[in-house]
């Protein structure tokens, strides 16, 4: 006859209790030296993150005391006695005359690119001066009388010249011509 599945299955035998627990050499139960290691990793595992922090915290102090530092030398110093401004009137200047004629003559000799009326205006060796003055324009657009003033025995007039250099970019010159004697001179 087949064997029933549902019969009972023959008796398991039971394992033996040992008497006692028997201690593992360095484990918890033995009361051994396992205890103190798990306490010495604890703190090293805690010690580790305490420095970092440490650090950090002192590195965030030590910028703390540096901005507050930098903040009271910048008081002390605000808080010192300034020198006296200046007064501007106090100060000698040369006085300012209207624009010359003979200033006003070569630069519209310029502008109208008159080669005639320049050399009845100026002789060569203040030519050359004024050429050395507009250097780097080879055309001119335009000039603006700036000012003019008395030095001496000599009148100087100021003048923004606004030129084409010969790559064909716009420059902007300064030029000031001397007059002496009621003629343009070149020193």
């Amino acid at each position: 006859s087949p064997a029933n599945p549902y019969a009972a299955a023959p008796p398991v035998p039971v394992a033996v209790p040992i008497p006692g627990a028997v201690p593992i050499p360095g484990s918890e139960v033995s009361g051994g030296p396992a205890p103190a290691r798990a306490r010495i990793a604890e703190v090293a595992e805690s010690n580790r993150w305490r420095r970092p922090q440490m650090r950090t915290s002192l590195t965030i102090l030590f910028f703390a005391i540096g901005i507050t530092a930098g903040a009271l030398a910048t008081q002390v110093a605000r808080t010192a006695p300034r020198p006296a401004a200046i007064n501007t009137d106090s100060v000698a200047s040369l006085s300012h005359v209207p624009e010359p004629i003979q200033s006003s003559a070569v630069m519209q000799a310029l502008a109208a690119n008159d080669v005639h009326a320049l050399a009845q205006v100026v002789d060569s060796d203040t030519l050359t001066a004024i050429q050395k003055q507009l250097k780097p324009l080879v055309t001119y657009e335009n000039q603006a009388f700036v000012g003019a003033t008395l030095l001496e025995h000599d009148t100087l007039a100021a003048y923004v010249v606004r030129g084409r250099d010969s790559s064909g970019t716009t420059e902007i010159v300064g030029i000031v011509i001397r007059i002496r004697d009621g003629k343009v001179v070149s020193k």
